[in-house]
């Protein structure tokens, strides 16, 4: 007798941890939810097309030269606090309704959301994430460093139309000004082969015919 009650008790046992396991799912156990990693790599690209190109050089937007170390002055100050996105300048300017950034639009709440998962999972900065093999390319180079002025096809923004801005100008010439830069537009490239790369790109999709 004692050997059948043992075995329906543990028969019992087995039918209720069956019934529990069978209402858990891969996202939570325990009280403890699935994370989905940020991708960094991602959070940085965003930085680099939608802030980099107006942050940059010695008349950077506000004063914050995001162009030489971007992980360094996410960090300084209060612009990202790891784990605190309300506590983040970056953040609360990018949900602000009244000083929002980029000032020209907010961005796809996808990326603000991404941006959001990344601060509260620590904020991690390592631009070797970033970085991309294989070979440079003139209009990827574009996309991140000018396109947030000069617009996505050349057609202007913050900054002029590109082919208001490259006329009359020679590769070494857009090359000279994407290192040093000129009147408003700050410097914005230290590498001169990615200046190169980018001024004959812009003069292949903007330049005279």
């Amino acid at each position: 007798m004692v050997q059948g009650a043992v075995g329906r008790a543990l028969g019992w046992a087995g039918v209720a941890l069956g019934a529990l396991l069978s209402g858990c799912d891969d996202e939570e156990f325990n009280g403890r939810e699935t994370v989905i990693p940020a991708d960094q790599a991602e959070v940085l690209r965003i930085f680099d097309t939608e802030c980099v190109s107006c942050h940059a050089g010695l008349d950077a937007a506000g004063g914050l030269d995001l162009s030489s170390d971007l992980c360094g002055r996410l960090f300084d100050g209060l612009l990202v606090v790891p784990e605190a996105p309300f506590a983040s300048a970056v953040y609360l300017r990018l949900v602000s309704p009244s000083a929002p950034m980029p000032p020209d639009g907010p961005l796809p709440a996808e990326h603000v959301d991404l941006i959001r998962r990344w601060i509260e999972q620590g904020a991690p900065c390592d631009r070797e994430a970033f970085v991309e093999s294989g070979p440079l390319d003139g209009e990827a180079i574009y996309g991140r460093s000018c396109a947030g002025c000069h617009g996505a096809a050349g057609e202007g923004g913050s900054g002029p139309a590109m082919a208001t801005a490259v006329s009359g100008l020679s590769a070494e010439a857009v090359a000279a000004v994407a290192q040093q830069g000129a009147g408003s537009m700050p410097a914005i490239l230290t590498d001169a082969e990615e200046a190169a790369l980018v001024a004959d790109f812009v003069l292949s999709e903007w330049g005279a015919r």
